[in-house]
């Protein structure tokens, strides 16, 4: 089988270890066979979980992330109008998706007045 939970060398984040929960492994024999221990042994799994949640509460405090995604979301609506402006692709591809669109009503309404289905409204 593989590696339990060995830390990677010279990754910490402050005081945490980023030691893996689970089984490392290159072997793709070896890997099924981790894959299988996880699955069947309920230790394996219960040392595998508390690991992960473990590495979760600290490298990804909620308080922390939260805050920095609120931080980026408010600068992000706060530019939003500069950001559209030099958004050159993004204008380009609405434009281009509103000309398909006109178009494309455009055939329906033809071809529905082809069948008589609909009269023609002055194209």
């Amino acid at each position: 089988g593989g590696l339990p939970g060995r830390r990677g060398e010279g990754r910490n984040a402050g005081s945490v270890q980023l030691e893996w929960g689970g089984l490392i492994t290159s072997n793709p024999d070896a890997f099924a066979s981790d894959a299988l221990a996880l699955y069947l042994d309920r230790e394996v799994w219960d040392a595998a979980r508390l690991r992960a949640r473990y590495l979760l509460r600290e490298l990804y405090s909620a308080d922390e992330n939260l805050n920095t995604i609120r931080v980026a979301m408010e600068e992000a609506i706060e530019q939003l109008t500069k950001r559209r402006e030099e958004d050159f692709a993004g204008a380009l591809l609405w434009q281009q998706s509103a000309r398909s669109t006109e178009y494309f009503s455009r055939w329906i309404e033809l071809k529905e007045a082809a069948k008589g289905k609909v009269p023609r409204s002055g194209l």
